[in-house]
């Protein structure tokens, strides 16, 4: 069963697919449990919500999902998202996968909610 959790922003990919987190329920348990954060995409073309039965990976490997704080398109056919303590991560469209990149600023931690494309093919935070 998917409950919706939202995430800071949506967004819109190359594709017109428009990404959001989701989450599972378990019934009769007092913890969804540490894997329960995941995402899903809106594809206009099926008419439907394809939701992905994985999320993003701890940066630290530990086990279970980070809830995603944002998504990013910076229309090189991914979609880029932000989690637990501003971690960056890169998204397969197409299979949902999520690569852990890196964390900006590792020594401080913070949140990483606001990132812009520039035409010098450079991405930006806004804090």
């Amino acid at each position: 069963m998917a409950a919706s959790r939202k995430s800071e922003n949506l967004v819109v990919d190359d594709e017109c697919c428009v990404w959001s987190n989701w989450s599972l329920t378990r019934a009769w348990q007092d913890s969804p449990g540490g894997d329960s954060n995941r995402i899903c995409k809106y594809d206009p073309r099926q008419g439907r919500i394809v939701f992905f039965n994985k999320g993003l990976p701890y940066p630290d490997g530990r086990h279970g999902t980070a809830k995603v704080e944002g998504y990013f398109n910076f229309h090189d056919g991914f979609i880029y998202a932000s989690a637990h303590n501003e971690s960056l991560y890169r998204i397969d469209p197409h299979t949902g996968h999520a690569e852990f990149l890196f964390i900006p600023t590792p020594g401080r931690p913070s949140r990483l909610a606001a990132l812009a494309a520039s035409e010098d093919g450079l991405a930006y935070d806004a804090r």
